[in-house]
């Protein structure tokens, strides 16, 4: 009994860890319960079956709220949609199981080789929703500036390393350890206060290019009739008349009704919003069929009404993609309004002749080298997002944490604009600089700077799993030299 409860305090420390009152804090030592256990259970079926509470602990207390979207963006009923969540909290509680697992064995041999294969699990295990522990950094992003030099990666192997010299020093009753672990925090803090003052890896943001840009927050929901949605549109589009001019106006995913998207003339529309406004370009995003594929697409309007476009590559299973698709459709448990998107061809940032734009969709925005990959040629990001797919959960705020943690990885600005909230607009530190109250109409204005210079993550972040797991195997089959007497 004493185990369980252990592994529960373990699972709440980290989802705690995402609430702002805690500034991030318990992900240092949510670990330590969780070694405890592993190390005191021998047998590894034991320990196997313990993970597997673990994990599905930590999915449960996390990601609950998938079911909510798997029912509204999947089409399936809630029965469907619960059943559907179970292979999903499996596929995803898998890195923390196998972590678990070995953590004894791998613990007593080299410290350094259960934080090595920590991020190894859940950086590059191909998960559909990557869960980082230090996302929850960015909810105080003064710890997490480092991650433009080695990405969630370095982040998540530190805070291993921290968790398990805590539970050296709880072990072993070691004040060294405990000091250790203490000085790698306040180390991590004076280093995020020496870039906050200094801004060493941002000299030229003084003469960087600036757009000005103008991102609205309709509250268009899902359950509105058409007419309703159609008059919020405009109400919106309306509100920034008198600011508009001259700026990029940005317009959230599922944000345009689809009395709008279904016209055949949808783009001349678009123009002629473009021409009304007075703005130099409209970012919005919109679902489109074409030659038998359905993708979740972005597009850039340009002041000379060219258009260039951006297609969804990572998306979301049983949301967006339903695996084995043409065998469950054939199933009682298939819904027959199941919309089964296509990726996208590439992976590119939308471009004008002064600026380039990485524009991740709705969750791809968590994926750290996809973003980094569309974001080294771009001078900002924006994660066009619609939250209202997550209900009434904590979903939008963890949403959040995994997205901030981008601008910072990549050193740009970062505009998540969203339907119905939680808008934001944050900077190349991570720090918000504007943002909009959740389920509230309204829009944001301001000017953001094209930051042009690539960071070390954006250089290394495809090597990093090679090295992670190089130095791995190496310290997994290195064999300390007996002593001679």
């Amino acid at each position: 009994m004493k185990k369980i409860l252990l592994l529960t305090v373990s699972a709440l420390l980290i989802t705690l860890a995402f609430l702002p009152w805690t500034a991030s804090l318990p992900i240092f030592f949510f670990l330590v319960p969780a070694a405890w256990v592993a190390l005191r259970e021998e047998s590894w079926k034991r320990r196997f079956l313990m993970g597997v509470f673990w994990g599905a602990l930590i999915f449960l207390f996390n990601f609950y709220w998938t079911v909510v979207p798997i029912h509204y963006y999947g089409r399936m009923s809630y029965p469907v949609s619960v059943l559907l969540f179970f292979p999903l909290m499996v596929y995803q509680m898998l890195p923390f199981t196998l972590w678990f697992v070995f953590f004894p064995y791998l613990f007593r041999k080299n410290i350094f080789l259960p934080v090595l294969l920590f991020p190894f699990l859940t950086g590059f295990f191909p998960l559909v929703f990557p869960y980082s522990i230090s996302s929850t950094l960015s909810l105080m992003p003064v710890l997490a500036q480092t991650a433009s030099w080695w990405g969630e990666w370095g982040l998540d192997g530190l805070i291993v390393l921290v968790n398990l010299l805590l539970l050296i020093g709880w072990q072993d009753r070691s004040r060294r350890h405990i000091g250790f672990a203490m000085g790698a925090i306040v180390l991590m803090f004076v280093q995020g206060m020496a870039i906050f003052l200094f801004r060493f890896e941002n000299v030229k943001i003084q003469n960087a290019p600036s757009l000005s840009v103008a991102v609205i927050q309709p509250c268009v929901r899902d359950g509105d009739s058409a007419q309703v949605k159609k008059r919020k549109f405009f109400a919106a589009i309306r509100s920034i008349h008198r600011v508009s001019t001259g700026k990029l106006v940005i317009i959230p995913e599922s944000a345009l009704p689809d009395s709008i998207v279904a016209r055949p003339d949808f783009m001349e529309v678009m123009r002629e919003i473009r021409r009304s406004l007075k703005a130099d370009g409209v970012l919005f995003n919109a679902v489109v069929f074409k030659n038998g594929k359905l993708t979740n697409s972005e597009f850039l309007l340009r002041k000379d009404e060219t258009i260039s476009r951006y297609d969804k590559q990572h998306l979301m299973w049983f949301g967006e993609q339903f695996p084995f698709y043409s065998l469950f459709k054939r199933l009682p448990i298939y819904a027959a309004q199941f919309a089964n998107f296509s990726a996208g061809p590439e992976k590119a940032p939308l471009n004008d002749s002064s600026f380039a734009i990485a524009t991740p969709i709705c969750l791809e925005a968590i994926y750290p080298g996809y973003v980094a990959t569309l974001a080294k040629s771009a001078g900002l990001i924006v994660n066009p997002t619609d939250d209202e797919w997550f209900g009434a959960t904590r979903a939008t705020h963890l949403h959040f944490a995994q997205v901030r943690l981008k601008a910072i990885e990549n050193r740009r600005y970062l505009i998540r604009a969203t339907n119905t909230g939680y808008s934001v607009v944050v900077n190349e530190f991570g720090q918000v600089v504007k943002d909009l109250p959740e389920g509230k109409s309204g829009y944001l204005t301001l000017t953001v700077p094209f930051i042009k210079e690539i960071t070390l993550f954006q250089r290394i972040h495809r090597f990093l799993p090679w090295i992670g797991g190089l130095l791995f195997f190496a310290l997994l089959l290195w064999r300390r030299q007996p002593k001679e007497e």
